[in-house]
């Protein structure tokens, strides 16, 4: 058995992609888990589709909101478990906890990771609304393409910039024990 020490820069980069793998693949099963438990979310729609509702109404758009449906004249908007954003919050996490490996060290940027998902997330539920209700782009396009990219994008994006920091930030603690 060797020990890290040991290891040639290859077999530790290696090593480090493996363990990478291995953390994302046990992140996936996680979500599996919970996609199949499918916890009842609705008071959360509820309370999204009410923020929609308010933020909507700000900007002069009319709509009723009735639970989860935001009814204008023209269509019936369902504010749905996907449209939470957690799908995007859980991508987050799980790519943090792979690419770490002291995960607790970095809850900090997870939550702020999770602000700054849901915040875009209601941009994309307004800007989604408002672009189909002006008859600019079709529901569909914009959901089903800008968007779901869009938050996807985003999210790497985010992890990206997290993890060159976090290899700066430990090679900073490196070499400061170094020079200690």
């Amino acid at each position: 058995m060797f020990t890290t020490a040991e290891l040639t820069d290859r077999q530790r980069k290696l090593n480090k992609t493996f363990l990478f793998m291995l953390k994302l693949l046990a992140a996936g099963g996680i979500f599996q888990l919970i996609l199949h438990i499918y916890p009842d979310t609705t008071g959360l729609q509820v309370a999204l589709a009410q923020q929609i509702h308010a933020i909507t109404g700000f900007f002069g758009m009319n709509f009723q909101q009735q639970g989860i449906y935001l009814i204008s004249d023209s269509a019936r908007y369902y504010i749905t478990q996907d449209c939470l954003g957690w799908k995007s919050m859980a991508m987050f996490t799980g790519l943090v906890f792979a690419g770490s490996t002291k995960f607790r060290k970095h809850l900090k940027y997870l939550f702020a990771g999770a602000i700054v998902i849901y915040i875009a997330n209601i941009v994309r539920i307004i800007t989604t609304i408002y672009l189909s209700e002006a008859g600019i782009i079709s529901f569909g396009v914009i959901h089903g393409i800008m968007w779901k990219w869009g938050l996807t994008a985003l999210v790497l994006v985010m992890w990206l910039a997290w993890y060159n920091f976090a290899e700066i930030e430990e090679e900073a603690h490196v070499i400061e024990r170094e020079i200690k």
